[in-house]
Order: structure tokens, then C-alpha cells, then sequence
């Protein structure tokens, strides 16, 4: 085993090992530099989103988010092209959170009406 481990930490093993994990961390340096680790707003914007959309109910914020998602991409500048990408964002979010109880009563319904349709229907000796 000594042996195994000797060649492992030759120089040209461990000049290999360094090179490769020199190459990872340069690898994350520019993806975490260029914004693609992740998309990462500033702390104000969603402070400024949040105030804007407090006191509404969960179906006024998903409109009033697209809404101004759609009306910024007819004045966009550079700089406000993240800004408009979290609002879409925080729209589909507000979206789905909002219309959830809708799609459990739609899926709730749909179970019952195949229910009713399929051979369980019946309190016959197969059922049991």
C-alpha cells in the first residue's frame, strides 16, 4: 500500500492534481463573476418590488408583476434588463402560488370524475 501511495505523490502525479484543481477554481472564479452561478439580483430591487406590491392579495401581485414586466420591455435599457428579468420571475412565482388552490380543486374534481368512470366505482367483490 505504501508503495500505491509513493507513486500517487510523484511530482508529475501531484503537478497533474494542482493543474486540475487550478483549472476548477478558475472555471468557478468566471461563472460566478459573469452572473451564471446563479441569478443574483441586488437586495434593493426585491426590497423596491415588495414594497410596491405590499398590501395587495396573492392574485393582485402576480398581474400587477407581469403587468410591469411587460410594460418595461418597451422602454428597456441595459440596466434595466435584470431588474425586468426578476420581475418576470417573481411574476411566475406569484402566478403559480396564487392560482394553486385552483389547480388543487381542478385536480381534486378530476379524480373524482374518473373515479366515478373507472371500475372501482362499484362496492363489488373486486374492490375488496
Amino acid at each position: 500500500m505504501y508503495d500505491e501511495l509513493k507513486k500517487l505523490c510523484s511530482r508529475r502525479n501531484l503537478l497533474l492534481i494542482l493543474c486540475v484543481l487550478a483549472a476548477n477554481f478558475l472555471v468557478l472564479l468566471i461563472l460566478a463573476v459573469n452572473g451564471m452561478y446563479g441569478n443574483q439580483y441586488e437586495p434593493s430591487g426585491y426590497r423596491r418590488l415588495f414594497s410596491e406590491v405590499e398590501g395587495k392579495n396573492s392574485i393582485g401581485k402576480a398581474v400587477y408583476l407581469k403587468e410591469m414586466g411587460e410594460k418595461q420591455a418597451d422602454q428597456m435599457t441595459i440596466a434595466d434588463f435584470e431588474t425586468q428579468r426578476m420581475s418576470m420571475e417573481l411574476a411566475k412565482d406569484a402566478e403559480k402560488i396564487a392560482y394553486y388552490e385552483k389547480y388543487l380543486h381542478e385536480l381534486e374534481s378530476d379524480i373524482r370524475r374518473k373515479y366515478e368512470i373507472s371500475i372501482f366505482a362499484d362496492t363489488g367483490t373486486f374492490e375488496k
